[in-house]
């Protein structure tokens, strides 16, 4: 039956032989590549002003006005003072003493449509032109590296208990609901201590102190465990363990496994350190700090 098929084929090529001809292959068979096709994002909420909400779809109508949770947008990062509404620096204080003015626990929201496991690191004042990501890993007590965060559904979202969490009253939570082009499976981190104690950015990566300036603190998702580097002898080949497996050197956090079809998304933020380094900076009402002794 082939032959006939082949014979069949040789025929008309010779009366087209002028346009050229395709002779079909009965015996190909595709492959299905395995892969990462759907990259992973953060997700942040739309600022809306209160005279475009109250022309969105009631919730029992999601679509028109459909929103993630709020979480803490990417950019500056300042302490508002509740009182006077003037933004307020954070400060490096003394040795023995911390900054009062702290940055409330947070969440970070991202996707992934392949509903992969996502991995996560904070990373501050990352060189970019690095090799060695793990050496920016920060805040280790407040984001432990690796996070697998939690997942959340939209549809399923506790709307009071979310705007205590997420704090930001810029986004109006009502209008919290699953899109209907959309998966509204989500994960979330949370940026805090588990006590739910605020972050103080400048005194405590760590246990250690910031410089004086500005800086930079990136919330780095991959939808891939981080790169873990196969560990070599002085002669460059992998040491083989004794149940003749490759032994591998510690996880590089900050660093997608590409290898491994990882992709990634940042979350980006800035925040200023003042120095507040004088006496007069611990609970003096006239400094432009609020520092105070640390609690033994």
């Amino acid at each position: 039956m082939r032959r006939a098929r082949a014979l069949a084929a040789t025929t008309l090529c010779a009366g087209v032989l002028a346009g050229g001809c395709i002779i079909p292959d009965y015996d190909i068979e595709t492959e299905t590549v395995q892969g990462n096709p759907g990259p992973v994002r953060m997700v942040e909420a739309t600022n809306l002003p209160l005279e475009f909400a109250d022309d969105c779809a009631p919730l029992e109508e999601p679509g028109t006005c459909s929103q993630v949770p709020s979480g803490r947008r990417s950019g500056l990062v300042v302490h508002i003072d509740e009182t006077t509404g003037e933004r307020v620096p954070y400060c490096v204080c003394l040795e023995g003493s911390a900054d009062l003015r702290t940055v409330p626990e947070f969440f970070i929201y991202a996707e992934d449509p392949d509903a992969d496991e996502l991995y996560a690191v904070a990373l501050l004042d990352l060189d970019p032109q690095t090799r060695e990501p793990q050496r920016f890993v920060a805040y280790n007590q407040h984001f432990a590296p690796g996070n697998t965060g939690e997942v959340f559904r939209v549809d399923e979202a506790d709307v009071e208990n979310l705007a205590d969490a997420d704090k930001d009253p810029d986004t109006n939570l009502s209008l919290l609901a699953a899109s209907i082009e959309r998966d509204d499976r989500l994960v979330r981190f949370r940026f805090g201590k588990n006590n739910g104690a605020g972050a103080d950015l400048c005194n405590d990566n760590n246990g250690e102190k910031l410089d004086a300036g500005m800086h930079t603190l990136q919330i780095l998702v991959t939808d891939r465990p981080f790169f873990r580097p196969i560990r070599v002898d002085a002669e460059g080949e992998p040491v083989i363990g004794s149940d003749g497996e490759p032994q591998f050197d510690a996880i590089q956090f900050g660093m997608p496994d590409l290898a491994a079809g990882a992709t990634w998304s940042i979350a980006n933020y800035v925040f200023e350190c003042v120095a507040g380094d004088t006496e007069a900076a611990i609970a003096d009402e006239d400094s432009v700090c609020a520092c105070a002794p640390e609690d033994n």
